[in-house]
């Protein structure tokens, strides 16, 4: 969590905090490194901003969505540790819902270029993953603002449903947001916007890494 893993950078924060906004962006006579250039200024947006939160980007979406192989995806704490670890959060409330995926971000991208299939809500539209991933859906079950969120967490293996967005600066299609996990419906099968995905070999790892898979 950044409040705690980079203290000065919250120093940093509330002194400025004191000067217009405009002052504060313009002004650079302190070094960030580049690893947390870009989540320092998130803060900023989410103290001193008054407007939207700054659009996703790649580096925001790997932080806040992708997970690593290593710890067991059954833990009742990994959302709990995980979300304030990386400091997800809505200006400091906690989020109801967020997901973590077990997927490499280089084959999630590749779902942006790939039809449509109805979101969650059964309103937007979502691009579905090539392939199976394992993942957690976190639902919020106390807590209001940070760090007291606590997140009960759900192993969930199937598609990824995920929006996408245009970033400028890398000149990409990138994902920005994840739906859902789970498996597509037949009302979705039959869609005219529906694309199956190619089958599975299970003798290979659909994650791309030489992993054992998780337990259901």
């Amino acid at each position: 969590m950044l409040l705690t893993a980079h203290p000065l950078l919250l120093l940093l924060l509330l002194l400025q905090s004191l000067k217009p906004l405009q002052f504060f962006r313009e002004e650079s006579n302190f070094y960030l490194p580049p690893d947390v250039e870009e989540e320092f200024e998130d803060y900023v947006e989410e103290v001193l901003g008054t407007g939207a939160t700054r659009p996703p980007t790649k580096e925001k979406f790997i932080r806040f969505t992708i997970i690593q192989p290593g710890r067991p995806l059954l833990d009742n704490y990994y959302c709990t540790d995980t979300i304030k670890d990386r400091n997800v959060h809505h200006r400091f409330k906690c989020v109801k819902e967020h997901y973590f995926l077990l997927t490499p971000y280089d084959e999630l991208k590749q779902s942006c270029r790939h039809r449509y299939v109805q979101c969650k809500n059964g309103v937007r539209k979502c691009n579905m993953s090539k392939n199976l991933v394992e993942g957690l859906y976190c639902k919020l079950i106390a807590g209001t603002q940070m760090p007291e969120c606590t997140f009960e967490s759900t192993y969930k293996r199937g598609y990824a449903f995920i929006t996408c967005q245009w970033e400028d600066r890398i000149q990409e299609l990138v994902p920005d947001n994840v739906d859902d996990i789970s498996m597509p419906t037949e009302n979705e099968i039959e869609s005219d916007d529906y694309i199956l995905p190619e089958p599975i070999d299970p003798s290979e790892d659909d994650l791309g890494w030489s992993v054992s898979p998780s337990p259901l």
